[in-house]
């Protein structure tokens, strides 16, 4: 399967370039909400794109996240992939606060799972008004969905999704002239449209808020939201590290059991 990372900014960031060019079984795009200057990408193998406000707005891309101007890097992300660059049978999308230590990550995500959407833990909402178990999601009293229930949401901050689904979220934004908020818009979309909805472990850990200790990193999961991305490198270089330590003491247990071995071959003697 052809399969695209896409990251979702305002201005590209060091940080993430660096990152993103380590990459190799990916192809990598960053879509950059900033319109006031034409970007070029420094590395090949990554690729700029920027789309314009009318665009998503003619085609009605917009009304993704109300608490932001309007069309944000998302309406612009999905308008790509929907009318630019429609031949990958699934796109990886990445806010700039979400963490994960390398690209193997995803890919051992994509090697398990072969859903149309994959995010982290969902709920549903029967009505549109409560969650089921009563819990209250204040979103559903600003959302307006254009079929009926149920509905669902979750965080999708980091998300994977097929053709499928990006074509499904075409449709709508052409039937209705508008989306709504992407936590409930991409879930939403899926079941209704009985198409496959997933949610690895390794993606738990990506949850509106977290104080996270360095600790608990590993390199398995990702994680939301680590806005200073300069500790991104940190933990990167901390995980690191660690790996390289746990070489060293296999490398080290392995050299001693080999002495000892030979210690005891030493000690026997041989009968006539």
């Amino acid at each position: 399967m052809r399969t695209a990372v896409c990251l979702l900014c305002f201005k590209p960031n060091d940080v993430w370039l660096r990152f993103l060019a380590t990459f190799t079984q990916y192809d990598v795009f960053v879509i950059i909400d900033d319109n006031t200057v034409d970007y070029v990408s420094p590395n090949d193998k990554i690729r700029y794109a920027q789309v314009s406000h009318e665009a998503c707005m003619n085609n009605g891309f917009s009304g993704i996240n109300f608490l932001f101007r309007d069309p944000t890097a998302w309406e612009k992300s999905l308008y790509y992939f929907t009318h630019v660059m429609k031949d990958y049978d699934r796109v990886w999308f990445l806010e700039e606060d979400i963490f994960f230590y390398e690209e193997k990550t995803l890919l051992d995500i994509d090697t398990a799972y072969g859903g149309d959407l994959l995010t982290a833990p969902y709920k549903k909402s029967v009505d549109g008004k409560a969650d089921e178990g009563g819990e209250e999601w204040p979103m559903w009293q600003k959302i307006s969905v254009a079929f009926d229930p149920p509905y669902y949401h979750g965080m999708v901050c980091a998300s994977r999704m097929s053709k499928a689904l990006l074509e499904g979220i075409d449709a709508y934004a052409k039937e209705n002239k508008t989306l709504f908020f992407l936590e409930a818009l991409f879930p939403s979309i899926c079941h209704t449209k009985g198409l496959v909805h997933e949610t690895p472990p390794q993606m738990e850990t990506v949850v509106w808020k977290m104080n996270y200790d360095i600790a608990t990193f590993t390199k398995d999961k990702l994680y939301h939201a680590l806005k200073d991305l300069e500790k991104h490198d940190a933990i990167r270089k901390r995980l690191s590290a660690m790996a390289g330590g746990r070489r060293w003491r296999r490398k080290t247990r392995r050299l001693a059991h080999i002495r000892r071995h030979r210690r005891r071959g030493k000690g026997r003697t041989r009968k006539a």
